[in-house]
């Protein structure tokens, strides 16, 4: 019995610890294509790549505290919209532990995921008082009273061919 506890202490000391995520406020910089070979099965059509970002966190909102300018690989299917530069996004980080990871990505952390960008409009009244029918609304309470929020996604068309 002490043999097993032995073995299993000694298993659980010498197993890697993964790395614990951050998930921080930033704004993407630069992003580009790295030359680094992709394993893509045999008979497969594989279209994401590895990309190399530039990201300047603002703020750690979890995780381990990350602030300035970084670098992180991610995978993804092709060259951003100028205009992704423009936001601010949250950002899912992973520290590269790996060294040999770490020289063939030239990035120390691996991008696990980003946020996409919601307008969101608000009214000073009751979206009724100005007969709007919305959903999802939602309540706020800035400055002198309350104003009734939305999402674009909640007074966009049914259909694009409407415009």
């Amino acid at each position: 019995m002490q043999r097993a506890l032995l073995l299993v202490a000694l298993f659980w000391i010498y197993t890697p610890v993964a790395a614990q995520d951050t998930v921080a406020v930033g704004r993407a910089l630069a992003n580009s294509a790295l030359n680094v070979e992709i394993e893509c099965p045999e008979n497969y059509i594989c279209l994401d790549s590895w990309y190399g970002w530039k990201i300047r966190v603002i703020e750690t909102l979890q995780g381990p505290p990350i602030s300035g300018k970084i670098k992180a690989a991610g995978m993804q299917h092709t060259d951003l919209n100028q205009s992704y530069f423009k936001s601010l996004r949250l950002f899912v980080l992973r520290p590269i532990v790996d060294p040999e990871e770490h020289a063939r990505l030239q990035a120390d952390y691996l991008l696990i995921g980003t946020s996409r960008v919601h307008e969101t409009f608000c009214l000073p009244g009751k979206p009724e008082h100005y007969d709007v029918e919305l959903k999802d609304t939602f309540v706020t309470n800035e400055g002198d009273g309350h104003e009734f929020c939305f999402t674009g996604e909640a007074v966009e068309s049914e259909s694009e061919d409407d415009v």
